[in-house]
Order: C-alpha cells, then structure tokens, then sequence
C-alpha cells in the first residue's frame, strides 16, 4: 500500500489512459515501465481530474488533500491467459510535492 488515496475523477479519463498504455503494449510487446505525465494524456490541466488524500505526518489521524500538479500516471499490467490484464492504475503527485 502506497502512501497516497488516489482516485481518476471520470471513468473516461481512466479508459483514455488504458487505452494509450495498450496501444503502448501493442507497438512493444509489453506494457511501459514508466510513469505517464499527468499533462501528456490529459493535458495541461489534467491534474485537476484526480482526487487524492495522503495521511498528515504531523497528526496520523488528518487527511490533506494530494496536488497532482505535475504528476504522472502509473499503470500495473499481470499477463493472465495470454493477455495483459490491467490490475490498477493510479496517479502520483510530482516527486517531492508532498512528504
């Protein structure tokens, strides 16, 4: 368990995103091994279509809110039965927004 709540905010965004990531698996042979910036799949303002919380170090029990301003997208493929599987896909915030 990573240390931030994420969730896409549209259903689509996440399908859009999958979508990329495939075609990436297609023109490869198998899925990336890195993260996706946030404005690269859905531009610009993308990271206002995310939701995040992450626990407050200074009171465990305080939940802030993730800024996912220059974040990047990352998927998690299992190959199952000779197909890539889409096993979760999260956003992180930029390295060293949040502590």
């Amino acid at each position: 368990m990573g240390p931030y709540a994420t969730r896409f905010n549209d259903a689509e965004d996440m399908v859009r995103a999958d979508q990329y990531f495939r075609q990436e698996i297609a023109r490869t042979g198998e899925p990336p091994d890195a993260e996706l910036p946030i404005a690269d799949l859905l531009g610009p303002e993308g990271h206002t279509r995310f939701t995040g919380f992450y626990r407050n170090p200074a009171d465990l029990n305080e939940f802030l809110p993730v800024n996912f301003e220059g974040g990047t997208i990352r998927p998690v493929y299992r190959m199952e039965d000779g197909d890539w599987k889409l096993i979760t896909m999260y956003a992180n915030p930029a390295p060293g927004r949040h502590p």
